[in-house]
């Protein structure tokens, strides 16, 4: 429904509201009047029963417009019998997972979930993971704030020291691996604290801590550290997927 037959409705209930209003004043001012002349009570009636339908068409219209603006299709690329369709479809679902536009004129909603996940893929999906927090510091690092969508997660990645500030925006977006996937999501599932402001690490130092506390908990099914290939590059499903598995090891 459009605006200008919502607009229409809202009119239209405006003047049964007045006609019942001024109805009900010239009972009052006239006092009681001849049968001929008395105040058409079934009309009020109809009148009334008129706005309540009006008042209800117009939340049902309002409710569809928010439902429709809030509503998201799900990745055109991901079918219901993909190996990692609970995790991609509870991903989209918390908003972790946005995915990206086609370019070719169909506009559809895609997820790529066999590409390669980036750093600032993998970190932006734990940034929402864990609710998006805003990050105290106001420093970005690289040109951040050229890119919208990495703005946020990078300035928390780089205050919580999951990245260094220096990090140029090119190893920002580089290729992530299973190893450095599982290491982030343990710093901030285990050890907060692990990475301390101003210490020089490379992430691969912890993979083996990390595929421990994983292996441990379920968030990886590998049966050992060969296995895991922590030096693979890790595919977008399965980043969700680990975040999947962790969804109820958060700490409140």
């Amino acid at each position: 429904m459009g605006i200008l037959a919502l607009l229409n409705i809202i009119a239209e209930l405006l003047r049964n509201i007045a006609e019942i209003v001024l109805l009900w004043l010239r009972e009052r001012r006239t006092g009681p009047t001849p049968p001929g002349r008395r105040v058409n009570w079934r009309r009020i009636r109809n009148i009334a029963l008129s706005v309540a339908a009006g008042i209800a068409m117009c939340a049902a219209v309002i409710g569809l417009a928010a439902y429709f603006r809030n509503y998201r299709r799900f990745f055109a690329d991901v079918p219901e019998n993909h190996n990692s369709y609970a995790e991609i479809k509870w991903a989209f679902n918390h908003r972790i997972a946005e995915g990206v536009r086609e370019t070719d004129g169909e506009r559809r909603l895609l997820f790529k979930p066999d590409d390669p996940a980036t750093h600032a893929h993998m970190i932006t999906f734990l940034w929402r993971f864990v609710d998006s927090p805003k990050a105290q510091s106001a420093d970005v690092p690289f040109d951040a704030k050229n890119h919208r969508y990495q703005e946020a997660s990078s300035r928390w990645a780089t205050e919580r020291h999951l990245i260094p500030g220096d990090i140029t925006y090119e190893a920002y977006n580089s290729y992530c691996t299973r190893g450095d996937a599982i290491t982030y999501l343990w710093i901030i599932m285990e050890e907060p604290n692990y990475m301390q402001s101003g210490r020089a690490f490379a992430l691969k130092d912890y993979y083996k801590e990390a595929f421990a506390w994983a292996s441990e908990n379920g968030v990886t099914k590998a049966a050992s550290f060969q296995d895991f290939e922590a030096y693979g590059l890790c595919p977008r499903n399965q980043a969700v997927t680990f975040l999947y598995r962790a969804r109820n090891l958060r700490r409140n």
